[in-house]
């Protein structure tokens, strides 16, 4: 019980770094799958809470400076303009997204959206991610390392599409704007 204690306690501390290893042991059947994977979905959900509220509940001036969000709002203003329409995507997609996740989760609670949303989503999302895992864990027969590797450069491949799919849809949207204005 102790070590299902600290491996909640660092999977909330470390993330998926500590996942990826804890469903490979799980895997070979070094530890129980039902049990890992039930203390990674509620350190994922307790660690997005706390990301959440940590951007409800402080000065909104220090979180955003401390994420660099006015840097990111001043050279992005579209994606920020944006985000409250397309919050519940961006944060769903951001479970998937290396790099991502921490700044969405706290811009949510920046924002004050609600968080009867943010824990369906989280949920969903954490529940997902955790398939994915086990799925590739059990799908693939390489070493936990290997397994690391294969999840970052898909978290970097999802990443890099999705601000493709973002990028067009600012670029689609302005060039509406124009051709609307264009046509009074």
């Amino acid at each position: 019980m102790l070590e299902y204690i600290l491996f909640f306690v660092g999977l909330v501390i470390l993330g998926d770094v500590m996942l990826i290893p804890l469903i490979y042991f799980a895997v070979t059947n070094s530890l129980s799958l039902p049990s890992v994977l039930l203390v990674g979905f509620l350190a994922a959900i307790a660690a997005d809470c706390m990301w959440y509220w940590i951007g409800t509940t402080f000065n909104k001036e220090k979180v955003s400076k401390f994420f660099k969000l006015n840097k990111l709002r001043d050279k992005f203003p579209e994606i920020f303009e944006g985000f409250v329409k397309r919050a519940d995507k961006i944060l769903f997609i951001s479970k998937f997204l290396y790099g991502i996740r921490v700044p969405v989760r706290v811009l949510y609670g920046l924002e004050e959206l609600p968080f009867k949303n943010f824990l369906k989503l989280n949920i969903l999302g954490s529940l997902t991610w955790l398939i994915l895992i086990s799925g590739l864990a059990y799908t693939l027969d390489v070493s936990a390392e290997e397994l690391r590797l294969y999840v970052r450069k898909g978290e970097v491949a999802f990443l890099i599409f999705f601000f493709i799919v973002l990028l067009f849809e600012i670029i689609a949207n302005r060039y509406t704007k124009k051709l609307l204005k264009s046509k009074d």
